[in-house]
């Protein structure tokens, strides 16, 4: 896998934030986000909640002042550093568009954004080189600010902006961090889309209310809820939103899931996967994925040592295999390749498997339908 899509697949499915910034930081976050882009029941819930604001700037690195051994590698790499001068720029248009109060919601969210690149490029570097790691994700930062795609051949249009939602923990609250994206006026499938978007940010409003819940029992568990939204990929065909949420409020292991939607942006209509490929198709991808799962399955039950190989998946396997393929939700359009994520209870119980399948664009613009070929 690359280290783009590293990079790409971290930020969607990963917590917008790091836990770790977010427990040593005892501030108190804006909720930031348009009124008119929400639902009555959001804006209900924003106006219930008081906020203040607690921010330090966050712009491009000042590399006369650098100090982290990651601002230090950028300052010294010149593609690094026009990346970061890219996003220091997208920031600052942003921040020009947004009130006060958004600018500080923006501030909060760069630095806790910041820190997360640090980290996981740091985790990462056994597998990847270090300052690469930096630019592709600050370079994933930059494409979210301005408001573009992440990927695909429209990445260069304008067709959003992020807004970013913050309620601490508090007795009856868990910590609750969105990082979403909405889509400006334009076709009917925006406005689709953002309907979309704002089931799953009412549902993690409602699931970080915890009245219902005896938090006592937590023993000082941290409880929280996290939305990320981002636009995955647009061409002139097709755009596709990827919506990752995790939380844990209680329950006897994290919860989580990724889902999709992509859309036909001629037609307006959500896409499924019969529109993409035929059954001859079908077939070769069906082929490609159970290898590509039944290799994960076997390192996973073997811990790496690959002692317990199987020639094939069982009929079952197969069954759920076809079954989460052919849905679409389940397909992360990224670069340069579709993800196909099982999910975490895929292939036996949570965490038997957490197994995906990785399609390069090459090999599926030779079976998807000449209408959407992936570019």
């Amino acid at each position: 896998m690359s280290q783009a899509m590293r990079v790409q697949i971290a930020a969607v499915r990963f917590k917008a934030v790091s836990l770790d910034a977010m427990n040593s930081q005892k501030k108190v976050y804006w909720i930031v986000i348009k009124r008119n882009h929400l639902s009555a029941g959001i804006g209900a819930c924003i106006s219930a909640i008081s906020l203040f604001c607690s921010a330090a700037p966050a712009r491009a690195i000042d590399c006369a002042l650098a100090q982290t051994r990651a601002d230090k590698a950028i300052c010294a790499d010149a593609e690094a550093r026009a990346a970061d001068d890219l996003l220091g720029l997208a920031y600052n248009r942003l921040r020009e568009e947004f009130t006060a109060k958004e600018r500080s919601a923006l501030k909060e969210s760069q630095t806790d954004w910041i820190q997360w690149r640090n980290n996981s490029c740091e985790d990462q570097r056994e597998t990847a080189p270090f300052i690469k790691c930096l630019i592709e994700a600050t370079r994933q930062r930059e494409t979210y600010l301005a408001g573009r795609a992440t990927s695909g051949s429209g990445g260069h249009l304008v067709v959003g902006r992020p807004f970013f939602m913050r309620v601490p923990a508090a007795k009856g609250q868990a910590r609750l961090t969105i990082t979403a994206f909405h889509f400006r006026p334009g076709a009917a499938w925006m406005a689709d889309a953002n309907r979309f978007i704002d089931e799953h940010i009412q549902r993690a409003i409602g699931d970080s209310n915890l009245n219902d819940v005896d938090v006592s029992l937590m023993q000082g568990a941290e409880l929280f809820v996290d939305l990320s939204v981002q636009l995955s990929y647009l061409s002139a065909n097709i755009a596709s939103i990827s919506v990752a949420y995790e939380n844990y409020i209680g329950q006897a292991h994290p919860f989580r899931y990724s889902v999709n939607r992509a859309f036909d942006v001629n037609s307006g209509r959500v896409l499924n996967f019969n529109d993409l490929f035929d059954e001859a198709g079908a077939k070769q991808i069906l082929q490609l994925c159970a290898s590509q799962v039944k290799e994960q399955k076997d390192e996973r039950d073997s811990m790496g040592e690959k002692s317990s190989v199987r020639e094939n998946l069982s009929d079952n396997e197969r069954e759920e295999l076809s079954d989460r393929t052919r849905e679409l939700a389940n397909w992360s359009f990224t670069i340069p390749s579709a993800i196909i994520y099982y999910g975490d209870y895929a292939f036996g119980g949570f965490g038997q498997c957490m197994c995906e399948c990785e399609l390069p664009y090459s090999t599926l613009n030779k079976l998807i339908s000449s209408k959407y070929i992936l570019r």
